[in-house]
C-alpha cells in the first residue's frame, strides 16, 4: 500500500509506494519540486529518520518564515552577544525573545520542571554545611582579592571547584574542561559520566571584574549552542529531556548560581540566587549564611542532575516529547500509569500564569485536576470542602517552595455543569451543545436564590473570611 502525502487543506501532494522510505527521503524529493517544510502525523512533527508506513496519510506543512533555529544561528558569538546592547535588544528585548531570561518574558519555573533545581533552591534555606563545604566557601571568599586577568581568576575558581566537587560527589566521575580560544565554549564546562556517556551538567563563566559584558546572556548563548548541537545530531538527550544544566557566574568578587533548560519552544534561564558578593564582611551573618548555602548546595545539585540523566530513556521517539517541560511531579504520575491532559491557554494568559501549570489527571478511573502555586488558602479550602462548597483536594509541598494542589474534577461526564451553562440569558443561537442545560427563566430564578443561600451559609459558618470562590458548578438531576 502507498503512503499518501497531503497538504493541510486535504489536497493530495504525492504518493509513495516504495518500501522503507524515510521522511527525509520524501522531504528531499518534495524539495526538488519546490516544496520546503516538514511532515506530520496525528501525533505531531516527524523526524527525518522516521520510516513511512504504507496506507498512512501524512500532512505536509510548508515552512513559514524562519524557525527558532534559523534565528538562533544568526545570533552573534556568546562573548560578542553579551557585550552588544543593540544585539541583546534585538534578540532579547521583545515580548517573545529568543531565550527566556525572565526580563521580558516568563518561562515555566525551572524548579518545577527539574527536581535537582528544586532541591538546590531548598538547600538555600535549609542546608547544613559540613567541614568540606566550609573549606570551599572560605576559598571562594578568597576571591575577593584582585586578579591581574580573567585567566588567573578562572584558574583559581576551577581548582577549588574541582577539588570540592570531586570530594563531595564521591562515586560520580566528573570531567572539567577550560575554554580554548576559538572553540566557542564557556570558560569552564563540567561533565559527568552517566551510563557510559559524558553529559554536560554545569557551565561556568568568569569575568575578572564587573563590566566585561553580561555573563548571564553569554552563558545562555553557550547553552543554546550546546542544545542546538544535540538537536542537530538527533540526540536522545534532546528528544527525551529538557537538558538541564547548572549555570554559575563568577564576576569579579561576585557569584550567582542559576539553571537553564531547553523547553519545547526555546531555552529558558532562571537565577536561583542574587549576585552574591564574597567580600570579607564575616560579621554579616545573614549574607554569609546565604552565600555559604549557595556554594555548599552546588555539590547536591550536581549529584541530583546525574541522577536525573541516569533516569532519562535513551530510545528515540519520532518527535520530541511535549512532556519535557512538564513539572516533574506530573511526570511521576504519568510513570505510575496516569493519563495526563495538559490545559491549553492563550499566549497572553501563558505569560501571566507562568505558562501551563494546570493538568487533568486520570489514574485508575479517578479523574483529578492538578495545579501548581506557591501560596494557597489550604485551611479555608478544607473547611469549604468539608461543607460541600468546594471540591475535595490534597495539598503536597514540593521542594523549592512550590505546592501541588491535587483536586477533585467536577466534570460534565459526572453530571456537573457550570452555573453559566444554566443561564437562559446566555442562550447561543444555533449552538445546541451550549444550550443543552439552559433553565427556564423561573427555574433560573430559583437557582440564583439557592446560590445566594449558599453564600449566606458561608458567611455564617466562616465569619471573617472573604468569600473568594464558590464551587461554581451545579450537579444536574
Amino acid at each position: 500500500m502507498s503512503a499518501v502525502v497531503v497538504l493541510r487543506n486535504g489536497q493530495m501532494l504525492q504518493t509513495y509506494s516504495d518500501q522503507g522510505l524515510t521522511v527525509g527521503d520524501v522531504l528531499d524529493d518534495l524539495r526538488e519540486s519546490g516544496f520546503v517544510g516538514h511532515l506530520e502525523d496525528e501525533h505531531g512533527k516527524l523526524l527525518r529518520r522516521y520510516v513511512l508506513v504504507g496506507g498512512s496519510t501524512y500532512n505536509f506543512v510548508e515552512k513559514q518564515g524562519a524557525t527558532w533555529f534559523d534565528v538562533h544561528l544568526r545570533v552573534p558569538s556568546p562573548s560578542a552577544f553579551a557585550a552588544d546592547p543593540q544585539a541583546m535588544m534585538r534578540y532579547l528585548g521583545g515580548d517573545d525573545p529568543i531565550y527566556d531570561l525572565g526580563r521580558t518574558s516568563a518561562a515555566i519555573p525551572l524548579p518545577l520542571t527539574v527536581e535537582a533545581f528544586a532541591l538546590y533552591v531548598q538547600g538555600l534555606k535549609f542546608r547544613v554545611l559540613d567541614a568540606l563545604d566550609w573549606s570551599f566557601v572560605s576559598k571562594v571568599m578568597g576571591m575577593s582579592r584582585f586578579f591581574e586577568n580573567e585567566t588567573q581568576r578562572q584558574s583559581a575558581f576551577l581548582e577549588w571547584t574541582q577539588d570540592y566537587l570531586r570530594a563531595t560527589c564521591a562515586g560520580v566521575q566528573l570531567r572539567f574542561t577550560e575554554s580554548v580560544k576559538g572553540k566557542g565554549m564557556p570558560d569552564i564546562k563540567i561533565e559527568a559520566l552517566v551510563l557510559g556517556e559524558w553529559i554536560t551538567i554545569c557551565m561556568i563563566e568568569v569575568k575578572v571584574e564587573i563590566g566585561g559584558g553580561e555573563p548571564c546572556v553569554e552563558l545562555v548563548k553557550y547553552y543554546a549552542d550546546y542544545t542546538t548541537q544535540l538537536w542537530q545530531r538527533n540526540d536522545w538527550l534532546y528528544q527525551n529531556s529538557c537538558c538541564p544544566v547548572l549555570l554559575i557566574e563568577v564576576v569579579g568578587p561576585h557569584v550567582r548560581v542559576g539553571g537553564a533548560v531547553r523547553y519545547v519552544d526555546k531555552p529558558a534561564y532562571q537565577p536561583f540566587t542574587p549576585l552574591l558578593h564574597v567580600f570579607k564582611f564575616v560579621q554579616d551573618a545573614d549574607h554569609l549564611s546565604m552565600l555559604s548555602r549557595a556554594l555548599g548546595s552546588i555539590g547536591d545539585a550536581v549529584k541530583s542532575l546525574v541522577a536525573f540523566y541516569a533516569g532519562v530513556t535513551r530510545s528515540l521517539p519520532p518527535v520530541r516529547a511535549a512532556e519535557v517541560e512538564w513539572p516533574y511531579a506530573i511526570t511521576r504520575l504519568q510513570q505510575q500509569g496516569a493519563v495526563i491532559v495538559q490545559t491549553t491557554l492563550s499566549r497572553s494568559f501563558l505569560r501571566a500564569m507562568n505558562k501551563q501549570l494546570l493538568f487533568g489527571v486520570e489514574l485508575k478511573g479517578n479523574r483529578r485536576i492538578v495545579k501548581f502555586c506557591q501560596r494557597y488558602g489550604t485551611a479555608i479550602h478544607q473547611q469549604w470542602a468539608a461543607e460541600g462548597f468546594a471540591p475535595s483536594f490534597t495539598c503536597h509541598a514540593l521542594a523549592g517552595g512550590w505546592l501541588m494542589i491535587d483536586m477533585e474534577l467536577c466534570s460534565q461526564d459526572d453530571g456537573w455543569v457550570s452555573l453559566m451553562a444554566l443561564d437562559p440569558n446566555s442562550w447561543s443561537v444555533g449552538d445546541n451543545a451550549a444550550n443543552e442545560y439552559r433553565l427556564q427563566p423561573e427555574e433560573w430564578e430559583v437557582c440564583k436564590q439557592k446560590v445566594v443561600e449558599a453564600y449566606r451559609t458561608l458567611w455564617l459558618k466562616f465569619p471573617g473570611f472573604e468569600v473568594f470562590k464558590l464551587k461554581n458548578k451545579c450537579r444536574m438531576g
